[in-house]
């Protein structure tokens, strides 16, 4: 129980009794409350997420990769791929002399590789002897022509050879480097670069990609009796989900958050749940909830800026006064039960906004297997959801940029759909024994009628306990009004047998001299009024190679599995404010009822880079939801006309047999119901068995997607 609470109930517990109720008919209004105690609220990711999702990881990378004189304050979690920032670049000869900074703090490092331009560097030495020489490339096309060496976050100056080579002077030599540039407490490699011949194959973005896979940041863990909260030689390297979240909000360089601010005993109960083992469908079992990804810090809201982190475990930060605490993704049975409600201020939400309801989940994370690059599961039709809100496709996307392992996403993509599917919610008061609970918690409603149909778990989303005055001689009585949110216990039921989907595993790309792909391809179904006639497209975009010197990007798209055909190139990209392009976009003009898949690749003098494909992108003109049924002289069908703006009318076909090749139209074209518009439409028959079919139209005569055979008996 938070101390803020525990301290009103001691101070308060005299003058009020724990177990008394007041009638409704007693009770005072809400607006009554004149003190207020305390402040208790749930800060679900949930329902942050559906307002957008935060940077992906290659746009995050290209931006990291820029030369900067102030390179941005990262810290980076888990296990993953860090890309460097050149914090200085020094030419000398046929050498530069560079300096990358890789994490904003000391890291651990125990085992990492080196990639420059997403091509693995093997070497030999010692890349942690600052005094002498350091790891050599052992590999083509790095061999002879590069050595470098790391820092932890350890060292207070360059590497001797830095200092020695090419040292500082004011006057011969400013871009020299000096013994204070060691940038110590933060991790870095330093790198000394011989460009040779050959060198736009051998070093194809100037200067490269630094990227480092490893281990990386160390954080405290409240459960290890040797660790301290404020000594950070005495924290060890984890990718607890909790304990990196916990880190971010104690250790960030924007409003560290103190002990005294924050529920430790809350973080070391999500960390023992972070830590469930779960068995894998696919072999092995793996930590429910870790943490993998580079946060960069901005200027805005912490918790916004930790929202991605919070989301790749789907919690919650529960805010009690000035106290911070964290709620793992977990159900939690109920440990009290209310039969009544206080005052008569009662107020309850059965249907959210239509904004906020979702029926498909499109879900991002960072893959190992594509060295930490962002890849997508299959899109997830929450069960029955589709059906319970009339047919109309309504898709969020949930990008889970800190998570590093499929199976993790597959189950915090559940989590999310039970949880943002939750739509009844209450705002009552409850008697002072509620003073007890705490955002998180569930709670049982077993009410009398008529309030008994808000009956069942809810989870607690705020409690704002106050005093108010009661009689003549100003006593005071104890109210506690709460924000409640229906509940269930299947939203976190997981059986990897059923709801555990096949990954595909892409085989390993083999960069060699070739330049690196575009990355992050994404595609919608739009459709486009062109003044005489409504066209569907497919707009696309993707992030640019971060390879030098592309000429120009070639896009290709195929029709129903056919042969691949050029596009003409797509339209110029979207910059940063600094010239740097981050986004490519384009269109193709496609038709009704097809399949289609895009793929584009990068283009230089030297080549062009791999394929990158999309998934199967469906234009599918077809009618939703369809309910059919024989009746006394008719027929009947319900349904949602095409959500296509092409859409012009329906046709019923009938048979005697269950073929819709000889069938014959039944009744006349139903028509004057607009798309995306639900009908009811009855036609008359005789009595007997057949088998039917309805089909929409456009108003050329296309026709969409035929649906049936319904065999119905007309009476």
């Amino acid at each position: 129980m938070p101390q803020l609470i525990v301290g009103a109930q001691a101070l308060l517990f005299s003058a009020l009794s724990a177990g008394s109720f007041l009638s409704i008919a007693a009770a005072a209004n809400l607006t009554s409350l004149i003190i207020g105690v305390g402040i208790s609220s749930l800060l679900s990711a949930a329902s942050r997420a559906l307002s957008g999702g935060p940077t992906k990881t290659q746009d995050q990378s290209l931006k990291l990769a820029q030369p900067n004189t102030a390179p941005p304050v990262r810290y980076v979690y888990g296990h993953c791929r860090a890309t460097g920032t050149p914090a200085g670049t020094s030419v000398s000869g046929d050498y530069i002399y560079g300096c990358w900074i890789l994490n904003s703090r000391w890291s651990d490092l125990t085992d990492f590789k080196l990639y420059l331009d997403k091509r693995e560097v093997t070497f030999t030495g010692d890349p942690y002897n600052w005094t002498g020489e350091g790891a050599k490339a052992s590999n083509n096309p790095f061999t002879d022509h590069l050595e470098f060496w790391i820092s932890k976050g350890d060292e207070t100056s360059p590497p001797s050879r830095f200092t020695s080579d090419y040292p500082y002077d004011a006057t011969t030599d400013p871009e020299g480097w000096k013994t204070t540039d060691g940038w110590q407490g933060i991790t870095t490699i330093w790198m000394q670069i011989r460009a040779g011949t050959d060198r736009a194959t051998r070093w194809p973005s100037a200067p490269p990609f630094v990227e480092i896979e490893a281990p990386w940041s160390r954080v405290f863990d409240m459960r290890d009796p040797e660790q301290v909260f404020n000594d950070e030689t005495t924290w060890k390297y984890n990718n607890n989900w909790s304990l990196c979240v916990l880190d971010a909000f104690k250790n960030n360089p924007i409003k560290k958050y103190q002990e005294v601010n924050l529920d430790l005993a809350s973080f070391e109960t999500a960390a023992d749940v972070s830590d469930i083992s779960f068995t894998l469908n696919s072999g092995g079992a793996e930590k429910q909830f870790v943490v993998a990804g580079t946060h960069v810090f901005t200027d805005a809201e912490l918790e916004d800026q930790i929202l991605p982190m919070l989301t790749s475990g789907m919690g919650s930060l529960i805010r009690t006064g000035g106290t911070l605490g964290l709620l793992a993704a977990g159900y939690q049975t109920p440990d009290m039960t209310f039969t009544d409600f206080l005052g008569d201020n009662l107020a309850a939400v059965d249907l959210v906004a239509s904004s906020d309801v979702i029926n498909e989940v499109r879900t991002t994370y960072s893959s190992p297997d594509r060295g930490f690059d962002t890849a997508e599961l299959k899109p997830y039709a929450i069960p029955g959801a589709l059906a319970e809100d009339g047919g109309i496709a309504a898709v969020s996307n949930l990008a889970l940029s800190f998570c590093p392992s499929p199976t993790q996403a597959m189950r915090v993509r559940k989590i999310y759909s039970g949880l943002v599917r939750r739509q009844k919610s209450i705002t009552a008061m409850l008697p002072p024994v509620a003073l007890d609970l705490v955002p998180g918690a569930t709670i049982n409603l077993n009410l009398s009628y008529p309030f008994n149909v808000f009956n069942g778990v809810y989870e607690v989303q705020s409690v704002h306990p106050g005093m108010e005055l009661k009689g003549s001689d100003d006593s005071v009585a104890m109210a506690v009004p709460v924000k409640l949110i229906k509940h269930s216990e299947s939203i976190y039921d997981w059986d990897e047998t059923v709801d555990e989907e096949e990954v595909y595993i892409p085989p390993d790309l083999d960069f060699g001299n070739t330049i690196r792909p575009p990355s992050n391809l994404t595609t919608e179904v739009v459709y486009e009024n062109t003044g005489l006639s409504i066209e569907p497209r497919i707009n696309y975009s993707f992030s640019p190679s971060p390879s030098t010197a592309v000429i120009n990007y070639t896009v290709e798209y195929s029709i129903d599995g056919g042969e691949f055909i050029t596009q003409s190139n797509p339209d110029s990209g979207i910059g940063d404010g600094g010239g740097i392009p981050i986004s490519i976009s384009g269109f193709i003009a496609v038709s009704e009822n097809s399949s289609y898949v895009i793929r584009v690749k990068a283009t230089t003098n030297l080549g062009a880079s791999a394929w990158v494909t999309s998934l199967e992108i469906n234009i599918d003109l077809t009618i939703l939801s369809i309910v059919a049924s024989g009746e006394a002289g008719q027929v009947r069908f319900i349904g949602t006309t095409p959500v296509s703006p092409n859409y012009s009318y329906m046709k019923v076909f009938v048979n005697s047999t269950d073929d819709f090749s000889t069938s014959t139209q039944a009744g006349s074209n139903i028509t004057g119901i607009s798309n995306n518009t639900a009908f009811d439409e009855v036609i008359a028959q005789s009595a007997g068995t057949s088998f039917y079919w309805i089909a929409p139209y456009t108003t050329t005569n296309l026709q969409g997607t035929v649906s049936g055979s319904y065999e119905l008996t007309v009476t």
